[in-house]
């Protein structure tokens, strides 16, 4: 049932009444009109979670999750300012799954998951179908807290919003990582809201309890600090300290521009005043929008400046990669860059030509949304970037930026191996090739893993 009272609705299940909604919430072009005066031209919506909430039983909440699913495609429907997520019940995995999977048929870019469900935790077994599915899709999931009536304890004062929402996100985030879900699905890719909650600055005490908790000890799983980058955050934390703190931890690359538009606890600070996020002009554009178009898979973002090379003998190359390649002056055990969040590392060996001209190991190609790093151990590598070719000896490193079209070939006399690190589309997509498919449904693993045939 709707409760109306004038200027506002609130939902009523069995006689208990949820939150107002208010008109901005309710009406979306009064949002839209809000977010086009702040210079925002595209928004990703999802249904106000503590509506989710709503559904008492596992199938009561599947069926009105379609229904909110279906409400927010008919309301984004033709419209090149709005995407929307779909909503995702949280009392049955399997349930989820399902609904994801026919709301992306329906034109969802992603779903929108209680980070506290009414039951059990995220790491319950019933949500691995649902991680199983995002993976597969290739959508991420937004993890928000939410309540159809806030615990007694945090009712007064807003606690429910200004403590709880952040406190249901660290706790959420406990429990992933303590089942270390990031480690059996790496591709997954999950959103925290509010800035990760409290992980992003208490991950070293979740760290030590892992550690040194004497239940904790003999269970493998990856460790909090490993997964920082793996994550995505939001920017509502309406300061700047905090806000750069959280930049400065993950980098402007894990880190997405968020408002909770049209809500009283919105913080709209990196759109009306972007200068506090401290970024450069590259990194401010990521944080205001292309990162959502990587995460999202909307668009690729613009590519940054390229740094200049290293003169030493050691290189460390900067967040983000460059947009053009650079060749690496020859290194001695020094980290050239952190392996991307979900992607690959794999040790390559490319034949020596002998009599033979060389031929690429793979067709010219570009990757939409990932850069590329190799580390030459032995022989030597060519590269064609474009109308530009180098070589690079044994001992030297090469990136190679996203969206270049470019091919490698071993050059000879001798055989050659390299180290490639790479993003979660083209270590999939490199997996996919080594499982020697019909040549005829190679082009069609390029396409599906983000990648175009030159």
């Amino acid at each position: 049932m709707i409760r109306r009272e004038p200027g506002d609705a609130a939902l009523v299940v069995d006689g208990v009444r949820g939150r107002f909604a208010p008109v901005p919430l309710r009406e979306l072009e009064v949002r839209q009109r809000a977010q086009a005066a702040r210079g925002v031209e595209l928004s990703i919506v999802g249904p106000w979670i503590d509506l989710v909430k709503a559904g008492r039983t596992p199938p009561v909440q599947a069926s009105w999750c379609r229904t909110l699913t279906d409400a927010l495609r008919d309301a984004t429907a033709g419209r090149a300012d709005l995407r929307f997520l779909a909503a995702l019940p949280d009392l049955d995995g399997g349930a989820a799954a399902e609904e994801l999977a026919r709301a992306v048929d329906l034109g969802a870019v992603g779903g929108l998951l209680a980070s506290n469900p009414q039951r059990d935790g995220l790491d319950a077994d019933h949500f691995v179908p649902l991680w199983r599915a995002a993976e597969r899709l290739r959508v991420p999931l937004v993890l928000h807290p939410g309540y159809f009536q806030p615990p007694e304890r945090l009712r007064d004062h807003f606690l429910g919003n200004s403590v709880g929402n952040p406190f249901e996100t660290t706790l959420a985030v406990g429990r992933l990582v303590a089942a270390d879900v990031p480690g059996r699905f790496p591709d997954l890719r999950l959103v925290l809201t509010h800035a990760g909650g409290f992980f992003p600055y208490q991950y070293g005490r979740m760290e030590a309890a892992f550690q040194r908790w004497p239940g904790n000890r003999a269970v493998s799983r990856r460790l909090p600090s490993d997964l920082l980058r793996w994550f995505w955050y939001d920017t509502v934390l309406f300061e700047t300290a905090p806000t750069r703190y959280l930049l400065d931890l993950v980098g402007d690359d894990r880190v997405l521009a968020g408002s909770d538009c049209p809500f009283a606890m919105a913080d709209y600070r990196p759109f009306e005043a972007p200068a506090t996020l401290g970024l450069d002009p590259q990194g401010t554009a990521r944080v205001l929008g292309g990162n959502a178009l990587l995460c999202f898979g909307l668009a690729a973002p613009a590519p940054a400046a390229p740094p200049a090379a290293s003169e030493g003998r050691a290189a460390v190359l900067p967040r983000p990669a460059p947009a053009e390649p650079v060749l690496l002056a020859p290194f001695e055990g020094t980290t050239l860059l952190r392996p991307p969040a979900g992607g690959g590392i794999g040790l390559h060996h490319a034949p020596a030509p002998g009599d033979a001209p060389a031929a690429p190991i793979v067709p010219p190609h570009r990757h939409l949304d990932e850069d590329e790093l190799w580390v030459i151990v032995e022989g030597r590598l060519r590269f064609r970037f474009g109308d530009r070719e180098l070589e690079a000896p044994a001992g030297s490193a090469v990136v190679g930026p996203r969206g270049v079209v470019h091919s490698s070939w071993n050059p000879g006399p001798g055989p050659c191996r390299y180290l490639l690190l790479s993003g979660p589309s083209t270590a999939a997509l490199l997996r996919a090739l080594e499982a020697a498919p019909d040549p005829a449904a190679i082009p069609g693993l390029y396409q599906r893993f983000r990648t175009e045939l030159a």
